[in-house]
């Protein structure tokens, strides 16, 4: 996160940025409808959805912890906009198309990654194997519909998802599941993170 602030703080995009950014964004209008069903796991209110859901299966731990992770996502994001200013695309790139993404405003950083990428670094402790790969392949998806829809530059969204995984990383530390596993070497069972079956672990 540190890295990505100090390469935009002149506000203007890197050389590299923009055949990335260009590749992206020139791509066919026709992926922008289902871009845009995928994106919403990115949206702010998608943290109260996925929070009430956890309530109604009264999985209170991770339902807290995707609390907390609202709002530091909240505070965060205009915490560091207030001290780094980069504008949209559309402000500071020639020849950007724009589907549906605001043309003006602060675009370092994206505020959809922060969430997509906290979600799912907050529920993966908390969730078998493929459920974790559909979390995190929807991340990706809202990282790369982002730059799709000319609201954001590569390292706008690269941004994004640093401060997202480290939101979800520090939620986790205090809330991730604990599961015990057996050493043969000794009678004292050990503890780790990690996502667990049994009902008592959620």
């Amino acid at each position: 996160m540190l890295v990505v602030s100090f390469l935009v703080r002149g506000g203007e995009p890197l050389s590299w940025e923009l055949p990335v950014f260009h590749a992206i964004n020139g791509l066919p209008d026709w992926l922008y409808r289902p871009l845009w069903l995928f994106m919403q796991f990115g949206n702010y209110v998608m943290v109260a959805v996925v929070m009430v859901a956890l309530l109604l299966f009264r999985r209170w731990i991770p339902a807290l912890a995707v609390l907390v992770l609202g709002a530091g996502k909240y505070f965060s994001e205009r915490a560091v906009k207030a001290v780094i200013i980069r504008h949209r695309p559309a402000q500071i790139v020639d020849e950007v198309v724009l589907r549906g993404a605001p043309a003006v405003g602060r675009g370092f950083l994206s505020g959809h990654v922060i969430v997509a990428v906290g979600l799912a670094t907050v529920l993966s402790p908390w969730l078998g194997r493929r459920s974790m790969m559909v979390i995190w392949s929807l991340a990706g998806l809202v990282c790369f519909g982002r730059i799709y829809v000319g609201a954001h530059l590569p390292l706008d969204v690269v941004g994004g998802a640093a401060l997202g995984w480290t939101l979800g990383s520090l939620v986790n530390a205090a809330t991730a599941p604990q599961t015990q596993t057996y050493d043969p070497n000794t009678s004292v069972p050990e503890t780790k993170s990690g996502p667990t079956d049994s009902p008592s672990g959620r």
